[in-house]
């Protein structure tokens, strides 16, 4: 493995997904001759021929296909302007509390009594209630204020004329700063398509256009760099 200033492990779980309905991006994976890390909204790649890391080699999500076909600009973005300019949204914090209740499908009891009428005959059998699978309980989930304020992720703003949240800015400039670059490079994106940026020479991030021209009822923050 080469020599490297770079943690290139923390830098690609920046962008895993924690969806446990996709077990297939909540990590990072080899593909067609590219590292890959994806949260769907974002992605990271680099060619695995730089340095050796300890991915594994999947098919599937076909990351590759999303990569722009061809770099058709070139516009350098201070990431330390970038930085001041993207000023958070601050939301009040809302934790989910899972917790256990009573089964309402079978009132707590564990089990449900299953009925068939036959010709000549009705038959009844206890068995196990499908719903908790006979332990009573079922979890319900609340919510709860924590008292403290954080940036809203999906606030929308629009930079270059593109409109992106704010976890994908955020998450581009920690991506940044992990390999010691002061700028970042667009390289390709519209208001419709994925933009990419170049890191350094290898590494590229794609951020998925957020569409926050026709959302009047939510006002989105312009950032300018010249």
């Amino acid at each position: 493995m080469k020599t490297t200033s770079i943690n290139y492990i923390e830098l690609f779980n920046l962008f895993i997904s924690k969806d446990e309905l996709r077990p297939e991006i909540t990590h990072p994976f080899k593909q067609e001759g590219l590292y890959f890390a994806t949260v769907a909204i974002g992605l990271i790649c680099m060619p695995t021929d730089k340095i050796d890391l300890p991915f594994n080699e999947q098919a599937k999500p076909q990351a590759k296909r999303i990569l722009p076909e061809q770099e058709n600009m070139n516009v350098v973005i201070s990431i330390q302007e970038l930085e001041e300019k993207l000023v958070p949204e601050m939301i009040d914090e809302v934790e989910y509390i899972a917790e256990d209740v009573e089964c309402k499908d079978c009132d707590g009891h564990g089990a449900v009594e299953w009925e068939f009428s036959g010709n000549k005959k009705t038959y009844y059998e206890e068995m196990d209630c499908p719903v908790c699978s006979g332990s009573g309980l079922e979890s319900e989930q609340s919510e709860r204020l924590t008292g403290n304020k954080i940036p809203n992720p999906d606030k929308g703003y629009i930079f270059n004329d593109v409109g992106y949240r704010y976890c994908e800015l955020e998450r581009l400039i920690k991506a940044a700063k992990l390999c010691n670059a002061l700028t970042v490079t667009k390289v390709a994106g519209t208001r419709n398509t994925a933009s990419a940026f170049k890191l350094n020479e290898h590494i590229t991030v794609l951020i998925m256009p957020y569409n926050i021209y026709d959302e009047e009822d939510k006002p989105s923050i312009v950032i300018t760099i010249p």
